[in-house]
């Protein structure tokens, strides 16, 4: 009975760390998803102010992955070492636990929180903020820098004209 719930534990954690790498796929700065192509957009023209790297959570759903992954190996430790319902109990609760944080720690990325001065003619200036995920293209303070608004989404491109 064991060695089956050993085959059936480690079958089903390879099973979710497959799918929490398709998961754990975040929009990222310079990588358009297929819902943003071919679609009209606006631009407008800004300066950078200031830019700050900052961290990003990782989604639920790799979240959730880690916290099945760890229950599995919860279960599959209590049940190997106690045949209390109880043990059984906490080792899912606490591989659970375990398994979300290690997986959010893992997951977590990188994105930059860039502050611009927006270039209005006719309306005189407006700060706004915009944080874009990694990979993403380094702007610095004092770049002129195109802030396209696309499907949902804003990006800051560094200007090449």
């Amino acid at each position: 009975m064991k060695s089956r719930l050993n085959i059936w534990s480690k079958a089903f954690m390879t099973l979710c760390l497959l799918l929490a790498a398709g998961a754990v796929m975040a929009q990222a700065g310079s990588v358009y998803d297929r819902t943003q192509t071919q679609v009209w957009g606006s631009v407008l023209e800004g300066t950078v102010l200031q830019v700050e790297i900052r961290q990003v959570e990782s989604s639920w759903q790799a979240r959730g992955v880690g916290a099945s992954v760890g229950s599995a190996l919860g279960y599959a430790l209590a049940r190997q070492h106690s045949n209390a319902g109880a043990a059984t109990l906490l080792g899912t609760t606490l591989g659970g636990l375990v398994g979300e944080r290690i997986a959010n720690q893992a997951a977590m990325t990188d994105a930059q929180e860039i502050v611009l001065r927006l270039n209005k003619p006719h309306n005189g200036m407006e700060i706004i903020t915009v944080v874009q995920p990694a990979p993403f293209s380094a702007v610095a303070p004092g770049d002129q820098v195109l802030i396209a608004q696309s499907a949902g989404k804003t990006r800051v491109i560094k200007r090449n004209f």
